[in-house]
């Protein structure tokens, strides 16, 4: 006996990949929250000996209310193409991040002034080369102190009289990241 009912070709779905679920970050063992992935920047990311290295020199302090001035070096450096330094208050969840400018093989940028109550800063610093390899820091945290002569002779970071920093922020953290003044940031 024949349906009544017209045949209907089969649909067949294919999945690339099973959903992805967020998921809250796994902490450090200083109790902070890990930083972001190295997979921050657009495109698969290769680490490993191809990748360009980055040289930089952390301080041990940065001052309260001043302008945070960061600089690296990318080598080799005719590989490197874009370079950020993420960053956060000690203690706070959301890492933030600034495009570095390159001149030569360095990379400089200028982080917001941490508030005179504001423990420390927590930053390192990526760079990219064109086949997205990446070269990173450790993790760096310098004290927040209101004089350099509070630092006890260790180094004290750059600062800079003036800025304005273009911000990039994680989604649902404050436009100020938490622990710094807004002056600078352009919103």
């Amino acid at each position: 006996m024949a349906s009544r009912f017209p045949a209907w070709p089969a649909l067949t779905f294919l999945l690339a990949a099973p959903p992805v679920v967020a998921q809250a970050p796994p902490a450090t063992q200083s109790g902070g929250v890990q930083p972001p992935p190295a997979a921050a920047m657009p495109g698969p990311v290769a680490q490993g000996p191809t990748a360009v290295s980055v040289e930089h020199t952390p301080p041990a302090c940065v001052l309260a209310g001043q302008f945070i001035h960061l600089e690296a070096t990318a080598k080799p450096a005719e590989k490197a193409q874009q370079g950020r330094v993420y960053f956060h208050a000690e203690g706070e969840p959301h890492w933030y991040y600034i495009d570095m400018q390159r001149a030569g093989a360095s990379f400089a940028a200028t982080l917001p002034k941490p508030e005179k109550t504001t423990r420390g800063v927590r930053y390192y610093v990526e760079i990219v080369d064109a086949e997205y390899h990446v070269g990173r820091t450790p993790e760096n945290a310098p004290a927040v102190v209101a004089t350099t002569a509070a630092c006890g002779g260790k180094p004290v970071a750059k600062t800079t009289p003036s800025a304005t920093i273009e911000l990039y922020l994680p989604p649902a953290a404050p436009p100020v990241p938490p622990g710094f003044l807004g002056d600078g940031i352009k919103q």
